[in-house]
């Protein structure tokens, strides 16, 4: 099985403990893992990751107000 995830969230000044806390679950897990953050709605990046990295689950962390970019 192919044990890779890509965790992503928005940039903010403010430090992104759940995707942190995540990736630290993964690792212990014996996942391989990626984080990326996403600036001014450019999703470019994360889909480099995806088309190199291969994950087999993306997960986003996402708050009220912020979840409009991430569903378009």
């Amino acid at each position: 099985m192919n044990k890779r995830v890509v965790l992503a969230g928005s940039y903010s000044n403010v430090e992104n403990l759940s995707l942190q806390v995540l990736s630290t679950v993964a690792k212990e897990e014996s996942w391989e893992r990626r984080i990326t953050l996403i600036k001014n709605e450019d999703f470019s990046e994360l889909k480099k990751i995806l088309d190199e990295f291969k994950p087999s689950l993306l997960g986003f962390s996402i708050y009220t107000g912020n979840h409009v970019p991430i569903f378009a």
